[in-house]
Formats: C-alpha cells, structure tokens, sequence
C-alpha cells in the first residue's frame, strides 16, 4: 500500500488487497485515520472456489400451523436477493406465496411466520426458492411438505 499523495487524486480511490491468504467466509474491513480512530466499517466475504448458492429448511414437513426456517449459503450477496415460498413445480416465477429478502447476505436464515406467511400454507406440495436481486432467477431450491394440523 502506498501513502497518500495529498494532493486530492487519492480521495476517491480504491484500495485493492490480495485475498490468496484468506480462508472462505465473513469479514470486515475497517478504515481507520492515522490515529487508529475507525471511520468506517463494511463486511465482505470470501466464497471457496466453486462454491454453489444452497437453500435448505429445518425441517422437510410442516403443519400449516408451523413457521419454517430456511438457510441459505453462497448467496451473491446482491441488496435483494430474496427467499420466496412457491407450489411444488410451478413453472412461474411470479407465483410466489410469500418471500422475505436476505438481507444481502451470502449466508444466514430466514423464518416464515404468520406475519409473513398470513393464515398458513394450505396442505401440499411447496418449494422454497434462493432468488437473485429483485429478479426471478432461480438459485438455489429445496422441496418441502405442508399438512393439516389435527
């Protein structure tokens, strides 16, 4: 890293830092003045080469009574990436239930509750579906089971 010429074409650069030694998963890079004062923080991550976007529930069958909790790993990351509940193979993407945004993450979990879901799935077949950024690119699916709570 070079220091800072002062004489304002360094004020909008980008700082470029090797990664090679880094091992996969979350970071955070923090600026700092000269007197080690922290400026700024922004978190990044590291995704192991070939990594796959996954989604996954805690559970394979639910009540329509039960919240369902997904997980999701190697997200892009993207703003609005976003998970969204959807009839077993239905072919459109628009069809979707119910949906909460990942919140930019590359990894975390979500849970599908009354305040999202509303009444409850009815008994069926469903997918829950990793989509990309406000869009309906399919990334990542896995199927579950609703059924009627006695």
């Amino acid at each position: 890293m070079s220091a800072p010429s002062n004489d304002g074409t360094d004020r909008r650069s980008v700082m470029v830092f090797g990664s090679a030694l880094l091992k996969p998963g979350a970071y955070e890079a923090a600026l700092l003045n000269a007197d080690g004062k922290e400026l700024a923080r922004a978190p990044f991550w590291i995704e192991a080469p070939g990594a796959v976007p996954t989604v996954s529930l805690d559970r394979p069958n639910y009540s329509d009574t039960e919240k369902i909790v997904a997980s999701w790993k190697n997200a892009p990351g993207n703003r609005r990436d976003w998970l969204g509940i959807y009839k077993a193979g239905d072919p459109d993407q628009m069809n979707y239930i119910a949906f909460l945004y990942t919140g930019a993450a590359i990894e975390g979990t979500a849970t599908f509750d009354d305040s999202v879901i509303g009444k409850g799935l009815e008994a069926g077949d469903y997918e829950m579906r990793l989509m990309q950024d406000d869009a309906y690119l399919v990334l990542a699916t896995t199927p579950f089971t609703v059924s009627q709570s006695p």
